[in-house]
């Protein structure tokens, strides 16, 4: 029994596919956690390669390309990657920024802690909103809506293609302007609440020079600031959904 050996055309395209996937695996929530061994993400990405290129068409001019071309078609391929897997990454740090403005108002933002999932230096609610990010992102079935929008974007932008980089300036402006409409809109009722607290304390040292009121303040901060997390808890699921969705649409040209 002879094995098939493989085509030129079919190993280039195999490669090209691979870099695509790679990459996605490189920034995407979740798969590119430092919890996960590189060896684990290598032979994901390998498999997932091999399960999509029968899905996908293979240029017949592939085998036929000159070393440069290859090179520019691998870096294409990347930046695709990279798109689908940044929109999504996005999405878990618009949270640590409203994590870390709410870190700033309870005054967590004192004492930094290391953030085990993805290694950067953290305050306590930052850190939380990633991981509840996280934990959302697999409840959800996340890694299956990037699998999904790895598949769809080799039918909007087929390798060996052109890649439309009005695209990618689209979604690097709708990523600035998400994290931080997300991130507030995260954490809006617990923002909301710690203000009016602020403001109500503010007008307590106002009518009262001699209180103290920064004794009291924090303590209560605190326990305004976890009350209003535990309610708005049910709200961020939607919220979140609705924002990968978005964000993947748009890394996938479907806007």
């Amino acid at each position: 029994m002879q094995i098939p050996i493989p085509s030129e055309t079919s190993v280039l395209a195999f490669v090209l596919v691979l870099c695509r996937i790679g990459a996605l695996m490189m920034i995407a929530p979740m798969l590119s956690s430092r919890s996960v061994p590189m060896r684990v993400k290598a032979i994901f990405a390998i498999v997932v390669s091999l399960i999509v290129m029968p899905m996908i068409d293979q240029p017949d001019n592939l085998a036929s390309m000159e070393v440069g071309a290859i090179v520019v078609a691998m870096v294409k391929e990347i930046l695709i990657g990279f798109a689908i897997g940044f929109a999504a990454a996005v999405v878990v740090f618009a949270w640590q920024i409203g994590g870390a403005i709410l870190d700033l108002m309870t005054g967590f933002s004192f004492g930094g802690v290391v953030d085990p999932i993805y290694g950067n230096q953290s305050s306590l609610l930052q850190q939380l909103y990633a991981m509840l990010a996280g934990m959302i992102f697999v409840s959800v079935g996340g890694e299956q809506w990037l699998l999904a929008a790895i598949a769809r974007s080799f039918e909007k932008f087929p390798i060996g293609n052109s890649v439309p980089y009005e695209d990618f300036a689209q979604l690097a402006l709708t990523v600035v302007t998400t994290s931080f409409v997300v991130g507030l809109g995260v954490i809006a009722p617990i923002f909301i609440a710690l203000l009016l607290t602020d403001i109500a304390f503010g007008l307590v040292a106002r009518a009262a020079p001699q209180t103290q009121i920064l004794q009291v303040e924090f303590p209560i901060k605190i326990v305004v600031g976890v009350s209003m997390l535990i309610v708005s808890l049910p709200l961020m699921v939607p919220l979140f959904v609705r924002t990968l969705n978005r964000m993947l649409g748009i890394a996938v040209g479907g806007g």
